[in-house]
């Protein structure tokens, strides 16, 4: 089976850029399977930026997003990232990143800026609440420190808070006093917080 750079899920254009991850998630899909959907996304060779926009259709509207996710973290290759990115978004696509939010960790320094330039939007994803259950579940290569890093990651769009129960309050608040746009997948947040959650909402 060939190398799978790009692949399309509901309406959109991914881009796997690498197997390599920051986190050793206990859940994660690639602990269990070689691939997606059908796509193989282990990879045996990491693309250059003309691999993956060469796989790029000419008319740029096909897609609704191209988004940087795969079986691994792509902000380890923040240079390909970039270049890609900056590339797609003079030809007018929407460029959305897939994060652990790690990214500042990973590279020792604010990337902020350089991501700024080459992508729109940036989701990080949250899987616990609480920085010590982070670390047990997603096994972070920096620990627990990796936790509030992900809560405030300086460019983030949207913040995923999918912690069960009333344990999620804690990421929602971080997250918010952050200044992020939050996306709850529970109610228990709000019913333990609604005051707190409100308040910094505003």
């Amino acid at each position: 089976m060939a190398e799978t750079f790009t692949y399309a899920l509901d309406g959109n254009l991914y881009i796997n850029l690498t197997s390599k991850c920051s986190n050793d998630c206990a859940f994660c899909v690639r602990n269990e399977h070689s691939t997606y959907f059908g796509y193989k996304l282990w990879l045996t060779r990491e693309p250059s930026p003309a691999d993956v926009l060469a796989q790029i259709p000419a008319d740029i509207t096909r897609y609704k997003e191209y988004v940087f996710c795969g079986f691994g973290e792509p902000t380890i290759r923040i240079d390909a990232l970039c270049e890609i990115g900056r590339e797609l978004k003079k030809r007018g696509a929407t460029v959305r990143l897939n994060t652990n939010g790690q990214a500042n960790m990973i590279h020792k320094r604010d990337v902020s800026a350089e991501l700024a330039e080459a992508v729109d939007k940036i989701n990080v994803s949250l899987n616990e609440a609480t920085a010590e259950e982070y670390a047990k579940l997603c096994n972070p290569a920096f620990g627990e420190a990796a936790f509030e890093e992900a809560c405030a990651f300086a460019e983030a769009d949207v913040v995923l808070v999918a912690v069960t129960g009333f344990a999620g309050l804690k990421a929602t608040l971080l997250a918010l006093e952050a200044g992020k746009d939050v996306a709850l997948a529970n109610k228990e947040s709000l019913v333990a917080g609604g005051a707190l959650v409100t308040a910094l909402a505003k």
